[in-house]
C-alpha cells in the first residue's frame, strides 16, 4: 500500500544517510589532521584572559569556542539541539577539555536570538563558532562572524547559506549524488531516469544530477517529479514507465516510504526493476529495506566504520543511542580542537579549515572547499534479503576524484 509521507525540505538536517582530524581511525585520542600536518601538543598563544562567558562553559582551554545550538525550541527541534549538544561534551572529555573552552549557547530555534548570540560570542573573544542548526539563523549568524572574520560551521543543510567562512558541516545531497552518479557510470550505465519530490530538494537534486551527468557522458532521459501522496506518486511512474524501460539507471533518491511505494508502481507498471540500477541515496537510512522490492538496489550511505565506537560511547554517557547528526557535532567540536592545538596565531583562518587533505569522523573522511560546503568520503551498499551490504568502499583519504 502506498503511504503519504512529507520529507524534510532542503533547509532542515537530512536524517540520512542520507559526514576529527588525522586520517585513520576515529578512536579516543586518534582524530587529528589529515596527511603529514601533525598536531603540536601546544595550543595557540593567547595574549589576554579572556573575559567571563556567558552560557554552560566546558573546559578549561585558553581558546573560547561558541556552540549555538537550538535547545528550548519546541518539538523535534529541541531535541535535535539536546543531542548536539550531548555529542560536543562527549567530545570535549575526548579531545578538547584542557584544549579549548567550549561556551554552548541557546538560540531557541530563533535566528535573531541566533545573531544575539553570536554577537555576545564574538565580544566574550570566541575564536570560531559552531552552529547554528537552521538555515535562517546561520544568514543571521553569518552577518556577525563573516564582518568579524570569524569561521563558523554550521549544522544547516541549506547549500544557498555556504559559502568561505560559513562551513556547512551536514550531509551534503551533492556530494551524495556525485558518489551514486559515479558509480553507476563505472557500472557502464549511462542512461538515467529519476523521480524527484517537488519543492527545494528536488530542485536541487535535479540539478545536481544534470551536472554531473553532463560531466561525466552520461544522459538524463526523463524526470518526473510527484507531491508526497498517493495518487501523485502513482501519475509520476505511469508518465515515466515508458522511459524507464529504456533506462540502464531509475535515481529514486527520496526516504522513508516513498521509494517503497514508487518500486510497487514501477512493477505494476511493467517495469522490471531487477535488470535496471535502481539507485537510491543516503535517505534510504530512514527506509525499510525488508520488501523483496529493494533486492538488489544501490544506495550511497555514509561510513559507518567509526560511528559504532561514537554510538556506544554516547549511549553509555547519556543512556540512549545517537542518531548520524549527532556525529555531526562529535566531529565540529573534536576538529576544532584538533586544529587549536596546532601552532600559529589563527588556526581557525579560512585556509586552515579548508585543509585539502581532510578530516577522519565518525561519519567517514570530510573536508570543506572554499565554497563552504563539505565533501565527503561516502560507501556504497547493496541491499539483499532486507540486509545491506558494502560493495564499494567509503574512502580513507581524499585522492584524485573524490
Amino acid at each position: 500500500m502506498l503511504v503519504t509521507q512529507k520529507i524534510q525540505k532542503t533547509g532542515n538536517i537530512i536524517a540520512l544517510i542520507l559526514i576529527g582530524l588525522a586520517l585513520t581511525s576515529c578512536q579516543v585520542g586518534q582524530l587529528g589532521l589529515a596527511g603529514n600536518n601533525q598536531l603540536s601538543a601546544n595550543p595557540s598563544p593567547v595574549e589576554n584572559t579572556l573575559p567571563p562567558a556567558t552560557g554552560e562553559t566546558v573546559g578549561t582551554g585558553k581558546i573560547r569556542v561558541a556552540l549555538l545550538l537550538p535547545l528550548t525550541a519546541p518539538g523535534n527541534a529541541g531535541k535535535i539541539g539536546a543531542e548536539l549538544k550531548n555529542a560536543a561534551k562527549l567530545a570535549m572529555r575526548d579531545f578538547g577539555q584542557n584544549n579549548i573552552q567550549l561556551v554552548i549557547k541557546n538560540t531557541g530555534g530563533q535566528a535573531a536570538d541566533a545573531q544575539i548570540a553570536a554577537t555576545t560570542a564574538i565580544t566574550e573573544r570566541s575564536s570560531v563558532v559552531i552552529g547554528p542548526l537552521f538555515s535562517a539563523s546561520v544568514a543571521a549568524v553569518s552577518s556577525v562572524t563573516l564582518p568579524a572574520n570569524i569561521s563558523m560551521i554550521a549544522f544547516s543543510s541549506d547549500p544557498g547559506r555556504a559559502r568561505r567562512g560559513v562551513y556547512l558541516m551536514s550531509f551534503s545531497p551533492v556530494a551524495d549524488i556525485k558518489r551514486s552518479v559515479n558509480f553507476a557510470i563505472s557500472q557502464g550505465k549511462t542512461k538515467f531516469v529519476t523521480l524527484l519530490p517537488n519543492g527545494a530538494y528536488g530542485t536541487l537534486a535535479e540539478n545536481a544530477l544534470r551536472d554531473i551527468l553532463n560531466r561525466n557522458s552520461g544522459r538524463l532521459i526523463a524526470v518526473q517529479k510527484y507531491d508526497h501522496s498517493n495518487v501523485s506518486i502513482e501519475a509520476a511512474v505511469r508518465e515515466i514507465a515508458a522511459k524507464a524501460k529504456s533506462a540502464d539507471v531509475i535515481y529514486i533518491p527520496d526516504g522513508g516510504k516513498v521509494p517503497g511505494a514508487i518500486l510497487v508502481e514501477l512493477s505494476r507498471a511493467g517495469i522490471d526493476t531487477n535488470a535496471k540500477l535502481v539507485l537510491g541515496s543516503g535517505q534510504w537510512e530512514s527506509t525499510n529495506l525488508s520488501s523483496a522490492a529493494f533486492n538488489r538496489t544501490i544506495f550511497t550511505g555514509r561510513d559507518k566504520r567509526q560511528f559504532a565506537n561514537f554510538s556506544a560511547r554516547y549511549k553509555a554517557a547519556y543512556g540512549a543511542l545517537p542518531s548520524s547528526t549527532a556525529g555531526l557535532a562529535y566531529d565540529a567540536v573534536s576538529m576544532v580542537a584538533g586544529l587549536a592545538r596546532r601552532s600559529g596565531a589563527n588556526p581557525f583562518s579560512f585556509a586552515s579549515i579548508e585543509s585539502r587533505n581532510g578530516y577522519s569522523g565518525v561519519n567517514g573522511i570530510f573536508r570543506f572547499g572554499a565554497n563552504g560546503k563539505v565533501e565527503r568520503g561516502l560507501a556504497i551498499y547493496q541491499v539483499q534479503n532486507g540486509a545491506t551490504q558494502i560493495v564499494s568502499k567509503a574512502p580513507n583519504t581524499f585522492g584524485p576524484g573524490i
